[in-house]
């Protein structure tokens, strides 16, 4: 059995997230990726899919781009108690990552309801938290607007009175000169191109586990969004807007149409969270709770450590 059927054979038999499925890696060349799986593939303990990147002489094990979340997923027996839940995952990370080839650097951001950190700072890796959002979409429709802050409800209020339009999708090459608009502005390259979006994202697409909005202005298309889903949650995973047309609520009522969309598949709408402070601000705006992650990082070379510093400006 390859690695694409023994995740397939994995997603079929149990609830794993998109990320860790094998749709999220099908595009992918078969030799820039692979897994180490704890158990038997019908007797599952752990899985670990990762992303092998060679540079200048040195091996990285990661995650894909656009890939918010990788690492394990644990496969937990029912009914372990905590004692044995922790014990459980020091032993299946310990020999997940014993598993893993041979590399020079190895970074993961850990799905969120995996908390427990401690097996892999004992393996020596280095963490530090970031957060996402979490929206929880059994409220109603009217209890999701009465969450909304003030600004918000009133950017939505002037995106409906200037009747922006919101249509559905399966097109991304606007969303993608969106990107690139949105990019441009912060002086940063986009670093994929369309060919690289397209292959990625739809074969996605065509399973129904992910929908593209456009919010439109006198028929233009100004803002968009890609949605994806699972059984666990939806995820707002790319988002951008016309520069020339910010400020007039459109994106913030998209926003909310997506979160309404996500709501007739999924219980939880997974903002993905910022570091940037207005980011932060604006997702926090719409009645979402935060929710820590945990980010990883190990290196087996100093030089390339070095090197990754001084490309981060650290």
């Amino acid at each position: 059995m390859d690695k694409l059927e023994i995740l397939k054979s994995l997603g079929e038999k149990f609830d794993l997230p998109i990320f860790y499925q094998d749709i999220w890696f099908e595009s992918f060349d078969p030799d820039s990726w692979d897994l180490v799986l704890s158990g038997e593939v019908n007797d599952p303990k752990a899985v670990w899919p990762f992303m092998k990147k060679k540079k200048m002489g040195f091996t990285k094990i990661t995650q894909a781009w656009l890939n918010p979340y990788g690492g394990p997923w644990l496969f937990y027996p029912k009914g372990q108690k905590d004692y044995a839940r922790m014990s459980f995952e020091k032993k299946v990370i310990d020999e997940l990552y014993g598993a893993l080839p041979k590399h020079d650097a190895i970074a993961c951001n850990l799905y969120p309801s995996l908390q427990n950190h401690l097996p892999f700072k004992w393996l020596g890796f280095e963490q530090t938290t970031q957060y996402t959002y979490l929206l929880d979409l059994k409220l109603t429709e009217e209890e999701l607007r009465e969450g909304l802050n003030g600004n918000i409800r009133r950017e939505i209020n002037k995106a409906t009175r200037n009747e922006i339009d919101i249509v559905e999708s399966d097109e991304l090459e606007d969303l993608h000169r969106l990107k690139i608009l949105d990019y441009e502005q912060k002086g940063m390259p986009i670093g994929y191109s369309f060919e690289d979006f397209e292959k990625r994202f739809r074969p996605i697409l065509i399973t129904g586990k992910a929908k593209v909005l456009y919010a439109l202005q006198d028929g233009k298309r100004v803002s968009g969004i890609l949605l994806l889903w699972d059984k666990h949650q939806a995820y707002y995973l790319v988002g951008a807007t016309d520069p020339n047309t910010k400020g007039n609520g459109i994106f913030s009522f998209l926003l909310f149409q997506a979160i309404l969309e996500a709501q007739k598949h999924v219980d939880t709408f997974n903002f993905e969270g910022s570091v940037i402070e207005a980011i932060e601000k604006f997702f926090r705006s719409f009645g979402s709770r935060q929710q820590p992650y945990h980010v990883l990082s190990k290196y087996q070379n100093k030089k390339l450590k070095a090197l990754d510093q001084l490309r981060k400006g650290q």
